[in-house]
């Protein structure tokens, strides 16, 4: 879903621009479809969507300045997003009852302020795949490397560029653009952090990644001497060669067939809502029934509002039957014993 959001995005800020230049309604319409899909894709959509719109209408109030011309950009506004509306309005009663079941993502930490050199750096350089929750930035194979050094001085190399690029007066249209939809986003999702809208994920923000990378290509076209490109892009190359690799481990679906093998007909409980979820999305429809979750530190705590929680999914206590545990923390389970190992999981029978 991330990457296709990022695609969408893209898809539209494409029509979107090229609608400001030759005035068509019909690029204008594509750009609607793709802000539905987006809205459709990830709840994040509407953040960028946002972006869009503040953009769009700053730009059609800049070519129709007067109020004698309302009706016009009020047309060109219809022309963009009739079918965005009429697709949320189809939508609205299904985004109200997850709203009201799960009204933020309580998983998800706050991010300081401090936090957003990191993000830059995630974005331009990574972060560990097959990594559920928070991955944090991809480390470096040299310990005089670090990511707090390298994402302060991508922030402040990035900042003194756009400084650069405002006093040279070499922002254009297409340079604005990119670099609004790259840090509005970014700031605003960061802000919603204070009304407990936790979305503060960089996978959620990989539209943000993606503007970044067009708005640095973008913005190096307008460097006054080819050398500081080859300089900046030697730079980027050095640092891609030293960043660690990531091993991926097939972990869930090695772990759901172990659980079914060695469960004989027994009951699985996981004591993790995050592997509960991945966990029964490997072992399919037919075996799904005989998953639980026991939220091994907070018993009494429902998670039933979960979107891949069912209130019969939780139990408040152990079986008395028998029954296997999967979980990576197992001295948490007195009486159990490991009957399995798949990387850092245990399965444990009692």
């Amino acid at each position: 879903m991330y990457t296709l959001l990022a695609f969408l995005l893209m898809a539209g800020a494409y029509f979107l621009t090229k609608s400001w230049e030759n005035r068509s309604s019909h690029d204008r319409f594509f750009y609607g479809l793709f802000v539905l899909a987006a809205l459709l894709t990830h709840y994040v959509g509407f953040i960028f969507v946002l972006g869009f719109v503040l953009a769009d209408f700053w730009q059609l109030w800049s070519i129709h300045p007067s109020r004698k011309a309302i009706k016009t950009l009020l047309k060109d506004a219809a022309q963009a997003y009739a079918v965005p509306f009429l697709g949320g309005l189809l939508w609205l009663p299904v985004f109200i009852k997850q709203v009201q079941n799960q009204p933020s993502l309580g998983w998800v930490p706050t991010a300081p302020l401090s936090h957003l050199p990191e993000s830059l750096h995630i974005f331009l350089l990574g972060a560990p795949v097959g990594v559920h929750g928070i991955p944090p930035a991809l480390g470096y194979r040299v310990e005089w490397l670090t990511v707090p050094t390298v994402a302060l001085v991508l922030t402040v190399a990035i900042t003194t560029f756009i400084v650069y690029l405002v006093i040279e007066k070499k922002f254009d249209r297409n340079l604005s653009f990119l670099a609004f939809m790259t840090f509005f986003p970014l700031l605003l999702t960061w802000a919603l952090q204070f009304v407990n809208m936790q979305l503060y994920v960089e996978r959620f923000l990989s539209g943000t990644a993606l503007f970044l990378c067009l708005f640095l290509v973008l913005a190096f076209t307008h460097l006054p001497k080819r050398n500081l490109l080859v300089m900046f892009a030697g730079v980027y190359a050095f640092l891609v060669v030293l960043v660690q690799p990531w091993t991926y481990r097939n972990t869930f679906p090695a772990l759901a067939e172990t659980a079914r093998q060695v469960s004989s007909g027994q009951s699985v409980v996981v004591s993790s809502p995050f592997d509960f979820t991945v966990v029964r999305f490997y072992l399919g429809e037919k075996d799904k029934h005989a998953l639980r979750f026991y939220h091994i530190d907070q018993p009494e705590e429902s998670l039933a509002k979960w979107a891949l929680i069912d209130e019969q999914d939780q139990i408040m206590q152990l079986p008395t039957t028998a029954h296997l545990v999967i979980t990576p923390e197992p001295y948490k389970f007195n009486g159990y014993e490991t009957v399995a190992q798949v990387n850092q999981f245990s399965v444990l029978k009692k």
